[in-house]
């Protein structure tokens, strides 16, 4: 959010936010190029950056997104063919 300025503006993040998500990020992609970055720190960063924006901002970001996309497994074919 903070790396990109077209969507901090849309989200109309403060200053305080930008330099705050900025380190984060920043934190994160060195964790990345280290080869120590996992799983758990993405969903920790995910909830340090939802947890960061007001309520506004967060309705803002999840409208962006759309909704959730869950993949269907087509059911069992019962049908025989010969």
């Amino acid at each position: 959010m903070a790396t990109r300025p077209a969507l901090a503006d849309v989200l109309n993040l403060t200053p305080e936010q930008r330099t705050s998500f900025r380190e984060w990020f920043t934190v994160s992609q060195r964790k990345r190029a280290q080869g120590t970055f996992v799983p758990a720190d993405e969903a920790a960063l995910t909830r340090q950056v939802l947890g960061a924006l007001s309520e506004r901002q967060r309705e803002v970001w999840k409208a962006m997104l759309g909704m959730p996309f869950t993949p269907q497994m087509a059911g069992k074919d019962t049908r025989r063919t010969r």
